[in-house]
């Protein structure tokens, strides 16, 4: 199970490994009555997240409580969350926040970072700063259980919320620290109960073989019989953010013309050049695509959006 990172208005300069059950070491950004910090306004709890992935999370967590609203900072897939760039409407919603809920790494590091170095807000993010999820793959990750092909156990994927595991422990953390400050009877059981209900469908899913435009689909891609047969040197260009270079974008093709893959899974949120000469070519090929999205669109879920795209890889 991985571990969350929180930080509180005392401990804002570097991320603390949270374990469950220990939410008190939050109770420095507590106020004498219980409440969390200053950062709100009047008798509401204030989330603000990162992107709706999220906000979806936190809503689950929360139930129908009242008194409490969350708010993410990118609300639809039209954004790449990569590159965005806070405006300064976000900036006074982050300072107004109690609690702020980030994926961290370096994807949406620019929520916590707009943060003010006195915030009193909760700061939950589902790895660190530096791109540490607090779990070792060699042990009992995904990384070596998951999906057939290559071995990523060196490696840590930003995208962490389609790792289940990892979504199941932000949850509880979340609702652990929320219950710690505020009234609100907060619980991570509807989240794992669908988490869940994904997991078992993945493990159903029929083996086939697929390659990436963009490594999103990692965490959706383990722990089931689908062999990812991304080349290697272009699968760690996209994964650090690079160009690939022409001998990587080269051997994608050449493993798109192959005539092993079944389907192409690209990223539309973060296409580009290559990745639209990569599905035009994987078209041409006849090659079914699957699109995988950083964030769910406004009117779905991200527990829909992760259904959406299982009910695409289940199509033979």
């Amino acid at each position: 199970m991985k571990t969350p990172f929180l930080r509180t208005a005392l401990a804002a300069s570097a991320a603390v490994g949270l374990t469950m059950g220990l939410a008190a070491c939050s109770d420095d950004s507590a106020t004498a009555d219980g409440n969390g910090g200053d950062a709100g306004s009047g008798d509401t709890v204030k989330i603000v997240t990162s992107t709706k992935v999220w906000a979806d999370v936190a809503q689950a967590v929360i139930g129908d409580a009242e008194g409490v609203e969350v708010e993410p900072i990118i609300a639809s897939n039209d954004t790449d969350p990569h590159s965005y760039q806070p405006t300064a409407a976000d900036m006074a919603l982050v300072e107004q926040a109690d609690v702020l809920l980030a994926g961290g790494g370096h994807y949406d590091a620019w929520l916590t970072e707009a943060a003010s170095s006195d915030s009193a807000a909760i700061i939950l993010t589902a790895i660190d700063g530096d791109g540490f999820d607090g779990h070792g793959h060699g042990e009992e990750g995904h990384a070596e259980e998951g999906h057939e092909g290559h071995d990523h156990s060196t490696e840590v994927n930003e995208h962490i919320w389609y790792d289940t595991d990892a979504v199941k422990s932000v949850a509880s953390t979340l609702a652990s620290e929320i219950n710690a400050h505020w009234d609100i009877g907060a619980s991570d059981e509807d989240v794992v109960k669908r988490l869940d209900e994904i997991d078992e469908r993945k493990a159903k899913l029929p083996k086939s073989t697929t390659a990436q435009t963009h490594p999103l689909a990692d965490d959706i891609l383990a722990g089931t019989k689908i062999v990812d047969d991304t080349p290697e040197g272009y699968r760690r260009a996209t994964l650090s953010e690079s160009e690939p270079s022409a001998a990587d974008v080269a051997a994608m093709l050449e493993t798109i013309e192959s005539g092993n893959l079944d389907f192409l899974i690209d990223a539309p949120q973060t296409r580009d050049q290559v990745s639209e000469r990569l599905v035009k070519a994987a078209q041409a090929k006849g090659l079914r695509i699957v699109n995988v999205y950083e964030s769910p669109g406004a009117n779905e879920s991200f527990f829909d959006l992760y259904d959406r795209i299982l009910d695409d890889l289940e199509q033979e």
